[in-house]
């Protein structure tokens, strides 16, 4: 795949060898795309809003065309980062980039769920690795090539953490949720 620009995918993933795979798959896609490695949903949202809870001038969060999030987070799981992104720019959820989630089930109601919090794509990380990589090639071949997004200019979350750690959030049903 050859790409026009020089896009930046942020990779929440905090399995070693999952990274590895989905590393090399990124790179065989598209050689000269950035990475932005996160190992945890706490980092993910850091890489958001920068440290402190609050989103700095130079965040990475108009800057990243794509968040590959797997749900299997340590700190934060892939549904609390997905909310939270989501809650914190409401107002206009097109400063964020297309989310695609990974994850070790292809169970409806986890699927269901990721989308009713905003994922843009699912993947299933329990298939082989090359059509994994396949599949990555086809979500940056998509998201990065074929659709227009909208501009992100440049300008912070209108909510910031606190307000949204003081929201008391309805917690979806644990069983159906949970990644074994």
């Amino acid at each position: 795949m050859i790409l026009k620009k020089l896009p930046t995918v942020a990779l929440a993933e905090n399995d070693t060898h999952d990274a590895n795979l989905l590393l090399i798959a990124l790179q065989q896609a598209a050689p000269n795309l950035n990475v932005d490695l996160l190992r945890s949903g706490e980092e993910v949202i850091q890489y958001f809003f920068g440290s402190g809870g609050r989103q700095e001038k130079n965040s990475h969060a108009i800057a990243c065309d794509l968040l590959l999030l797997n749900l299997a987070l340590p700190k934060l799981d892939g549904f609390k980062v997905l909310r939270q992104l989501q809650w914190l720019y409401r107002d206009d959820l097109t400063l964020l980039p297309p989310i695609v989630v990974l994850c070790e089930s292809d169970d409806p109601e986890i699927i269901a769920q990721t989308y009713r919090f905003g994922a843009k794509g699912f993947l299933s990380k329990v298939v082989p690795a090359a059509q994994l990589a396949t599949a990555i090639e086809q979500v940056l071949h998509y998201w990065l090539e074929v659709t227009l997004q909208p501009p992100r200019e440049r300008k912070p979350a209108k909510y910031g953490l606190r307000s949204w750690l003081r929201m008391r959030l309805s917690t979806p049903d644990k069983q159906a949720l949970a990644i074994q």
